[in-house]
């Protein structure tokens, strides 16, 4: 998709110059005879699509060098590296013809090249020249697969997918269900029991052998003189708790019994339900 823009913008151009008559391209029996200069009309605008070709395979050499200098550093390994791809064959011969590889070889080159480029600002995060290689990056990518993402199914699994599943085997789902696993032992060998239980709910500590809540029945209804413990229903959460101590003098309810929290299992955490104002239920009750 992305290169049939390109070639639109190109054609878009070419046109113009067929008009004025600046250049053109004589063919004979499809091939290309030879270049037609000033006062011929095109025969057709195929030289435009070559020169473009031309001039990604040609931006190959400085994209290399780029990219060697910013992983090396170094002047006579970028400058070798940019003469070999200079001085090969095959890229000279490849962009000569309208194919779908320079472009694809353009952008390619391009993405690694300001990868490389990005990399260099790993000290400087979120600054406008990290922000801004990071962003042809991600155009540069773009124009690659957009040109031609075939062999990206190829590689895809070997490259990326086999190696996000093996990561997420043994960095995500190992590690959860171990840590399952720890769980249920832990709580198969250790089921009595002891003077820390307090801390958990009720319904926790009914599984507990030894405690008080075990297989216990739990009445639907409450009767006057039941004695009972209230206990708060958040992680945590301590049982409602009394003892003699009075408040001091200088609150408003002075004189009055403390009445608080404690997460330890304590008999001051006991109360009973007594009735109040019996005489008028019952008296209630007889009418």
């Amino acid at each position: 998709m992305w290169v049939w823009m390109w070639l639109i913008i190109i054609h878009y151009i070419a046109s113009l110059l067929n008009k004025f008559r600046i250049i053109g391209f004589k063919m004979k029996n499809s091939k290309i005879e030879g270049i037609i200069v000033v006062g011929q009309r095109w025969n057709n605008l195929l030289v435009v699509y070559v020169y473009c070709c031309t001039a990604m395979g040609a931006s190959l050499v400085p994209f290399s060098f780029m990219t060697l200098w910013e992983m090396t550093h170094s002047l006579p390994a970028a400058t070798f590296g940019a003469a070999l791809i200079l001085a090969d064959g095959g890229f000279l011969t490849l962009t000569q013809y309208i194919l779908l590889d320079p472009p694809l070889l353009f952008f390619i080159m391009a993405s690694v090249a300001t990868a490389a480029r990005f990399n260099s600002y790993r000290d400087k995060p979120f600054s406008l020249g990290w922000w801004g290689w990071l962003l042809l990056t991600g155009v540069s990518l773009s124009g690659s697969v957009s040109v031609k993402f075939v062999g990206l199914f190829v590689v895809l699994y070997s490259l990326v997918l086999k190696h996000f599943v093996a990561r997420a085997l043994c960095l995500i789902l190992l590690p959860i269900v171990l840590y399952l696993v720890y769980f249920y032992i832990h709580l198969s060998v250790l089921n009595k029991t002891g003077n820390g239980d307090g801390f958990y709910s009720s319904a926790f500590q009914s599984q507990l052998e030894g405690n008080p809540l075990h297989n216990a029945s739990m009445p639907l209804e409450l009767a006057y003189g039941a004695e009972i413990t209230l206990k708060s229903q958040r992680n945590g959460g301590g049982y409602l708790h009394s003892h003699l101590h009075l408040y001091p003098e200088d609150k408003a309810y002075a004189h009055q019994q403390q009445i608080t929290t404690y997460s330890h299992k304590d008999i001051n955490n006991r109360w009973s339900a007594q009735c109040n104002n019996c005489t008028r239920i019952l008296a209630n009750l007889t009418i």
